[in-house]
């Protein structure tokens, strides 16, 4: 029969499971290193601006996307033609610009949807831009109609406003730039004076 065989001294056996436990610790060290490793090459990745990482790059797309929906900037177009700006099936408006002198513009404006909008520009979405990108915004509003300025257009009506702004002289322009807040958006139309 096999006799089982004892370490002569107890200490040797303490120093085998220290040596295992010494071993075992080893390799969780460069498991734990190498992932480390893995880890930051990943977060360099992502450092990287407009990288396919880059926490930034959602939140820009998502401002993007906001804006494209609700704050939408219609195409430029000439002097004098007619556009037409929505903000879903009942908020529509058609307007037309003409230049009257560098200063001054005639706006024809029509609510062609079943809810009302303000007509006023009193929210200041209305300026000139001139062709270094100055922009002078604020008009003076007067209405053509009547005495007052249309806060409130009622679905169907429309109304010829002036829309005067305080430039410089000599000021070389290059597009008068209207928004409208028409229910959840705000449509911005673009009239451009440059060919």
């Amino acid at each position: 029969m096999p006799r089982s065989v004892t370490p002569r001294y107890p200490w040797a056996r303490a120093l085998t499971a220290l040596a295992g436990i010494a071993a075992l610790l080893g390799v969780l060290v460069a498991v734990t290193s190498r992932a480390a490793d893995e880890g930051r090459a990943a977060a360099v990745d992502r450092a990287v601006p407009g990288g396919a990482h880059d926490p930034a790059a959602g939140i820009h797309a998502a401002i993007d996307e906001y804006m494209r929906r609700f704050h939408p900037w219609l195409d430029p177009v000439p002097m004098g033609e007619v556009v037409t700006m929505t903000g879903g099936p009942a908020f529509n408006a058609r307007l037309q610009a003409d230049r009257v002198s560098a200063a001054t513009y005639m706006l024809r404006i029509e609510n062609t949807g079943t809810q009302p909008f303000d007509g006023s520009f009193s929210d200041g979405c209305a300026w000139l831009e001139m062709d270094d990108g100055e922009r002078y915004p604020s008009p003076f509003v007067s209405n053509l109609n009547g005495w007052l300025v249309p806060s409130v257009m009622e679905a169907g009506t429309g109304f010829r406003l002036l829309l005067t702004f305080d430039i410089p002289a000599g000021a070389r322009l290059a597009a008068l730039i209207l928004c409208f807040s028409l229910g959840r958006t705000t449509p911005t139309a673009v009239w451009s004076m440059t060919p």
